[in-house]
């Protein structure tokens, strides 16, 4: 038996929007979906980089702390030497001052006018006193100066001279080499994945294990003409982050600082 009903019509979805074919509105759904998706992802990417910036912030904190400490140490461990020299040439003849300086001194040299540098004690190398040494006399009979001669090369550090007049020899200067070991920081104190690096007032590296490259320098240097303390960072394999603080020597010293 044959029957003459009209067909039925395709359903449609009824909404907000009208009426919609399920095609149109599973397209639409899915549009809804990735508009709503946007603000949450720029809300995530937003809290990873105020995460990745605080991370930031907190290791050039820990950095600025680290540098503040050194600089303490070794200024103590200057003053600590001046202080030795004092004494060992009030109560040492020139040629012992190295053998009583229990460690602090490997080398002494006799500067008198007129006359060539002449070791009051010689190093084991056997070189000549360098030269460059009488340049740097302490102005007063009472003050300490510091020279440096050589430079830093393969992780070693340039030669630092502590020069102090003779007490009841005026023109007499001897200068005492700070030995190295006594002097600077080891790399067992310093925090994992950091090296310290010394440069003296020209910018140059006086004790640096890992030298920075020399357009980080020279960034530094343009730094430090506006700004004494701060923080730099360049690229190299990948990007590092360097406090750099300055320390006051002139007032001990008289030279400018480091």
């Amino acid at each position: 038996m044959a029957s003459n009903r009209p067909a039925r019509p395709a359903r449609r979805e009824h909404g907000l929007l009208g009426t919609l074919s399920p095609r149109v509105a599973r397209r639409l759904l899915i549009v809804f979906l990735i508009l709503g998706m946007g603000p949450a992802l720029l809300t995530v990417g937003l809290t990873q980089l105020r995460s990745r910036e605080a991370l930031r912030e907190g290791h050039l904190v820990a950095l600025a702390e680290t540098v503040d400490s050194l600089i303490s140490v070794l200024v103590g461990r200057l003053e600590v030497a001046d202080d030795l020299a004092a004494r060992l040439l009030e109560h040492e003849a020139p040629q012992r001052l190295v053998a009583a300086s229990q460690g602090r001194f490997d080398a002494a040299v006799r500067l008198e006018p007129g006359q060539p540098p002449r070791w009051g004690q010689a190093d084991a190398t056997g070189a000549p006193p360098p030269d460059g040494l009488a340049a740097v006399i302490p102005s007063h009979p009472g003050q300490a100066t510091l020279a440096i001669t050589g430079s830093a090369s393969s992780g070693r550090p340039a030669d630092l001279w502590l020069l102090r007049k003779l007490p009841g020899e005026a023109p007499t200067v001897i200068a005492l080499r700070l030995a190295p070991q006594a002097l600077w920081v080891d790399a067992s104190q310093l925090p994992t994945e950091a090296s310290l690096c010394v440069l003296d007032g020209r910018g140059q590296p006086l004790a640096c294990p890992t030298p920075p490259p020399a357009s980080a320098l020279a960034r530094l240097a343009q730094a430090r003409a506006s700004a004494i303390n701060g923080h730099l960072i360049w690229d190299a394999s990948e990007p590092i982050a360097a406090v750099y603080r300055e320390m006051v020597l002139r007032a001990r010293f008289g030279i400018e600082g480091w």
